[in-house]
């Protein structure tokens, strides 16, 4: 047996979806955001970028059809061509090359439908993950206007103190430039008093070592 029918019998029985898991989706699309707000924000984005995924499918599906429709009236059409008994060799043979083609043409298309309708039910399962995942995070009444200002100092300060405890963790001293983006958002916020905090106990450390 070849490797190609290996591969086939393979394949017929171990296959692999060409989209995310649903672990993946959880713990690292949406799960890798610091704030509620980030995860629906996400959940959001990703479910856009699915339904207009789908609805450019839908046209590619619409197209397809019709090309599988004036491609089997290619067929038909060519099978139908009049072949006398005064027909040349030459041209029967001619005429049996050319009904291969348009059927192996055929064939391709039909191919490509199969390939479509997978791609349109990973999309469609990722999509309804994604909305699972939105209504578990509380949906439409959580949701919060992307520019309203409460939603981006959650989401803000859910990032920064996310980084802010990373770097304390693992020892890493907090660039300037993070410093100084998390002193630019509003006082009232977490992370602004943490690194006020943070920067208060440096600068008493210094004094106390003088």
């Amino acid at each position: 047996m070849n490797a190609k029918k290996i591969a086939d019998e393979i394949l017929e029985i171990c296959s692999l979806p060409s989209c995310h898991s649903d672990f993946q989706i959880k713990n690292f699309i949406i799960g890798k955001e610091s704030s509620k707000i980030g995860k629906l924000w996400q959940c959001i984005r990703e479910i856009q970028s699915r339904s207009e995924s789908l609805a450019n499918l839908a046209i590619d599906a619409d197209e397809l059809e019709d090309n599988i429709k004036l491609a089997e009236l290619d067929v038909e059409e060519q099978l139908s061509k009049d072949m006398s008994s005064e027909t040349s060799t030459i041209e029967l043979a001619r005429q049996e090359i050319q009904i291969r083609k348009k059927q192996r043409a055929l064939e391709k298309l039909h191919k490509t439908k199969k390939l479509l309708e997978n791609q349109k039910a990973n999309v469609e399962h990722e999509l309804s993950v994604f909305i699972e995942t939105f209504e578990s995070l509380g949906g439409i009444p959580e949701f919060k206007e992307y520019n309203q200002e409460s939603a981006q100092l959650e989401y803000w300060n859910g990032k920064f103190e996310t980084e802010f405890l990373i770097s304390h963790f693992i020892g890493q001293p907090l660039s300037a430039e993070f410093i100084k983006t998390c002193l630019a958002t509003p006082i009232k916020s977490k992370i602004y008093e943490n690194i006020k905090n943070h920067l208060d106990l440096i600068n008493e450390k210094l004094l106390n070592s003088r």
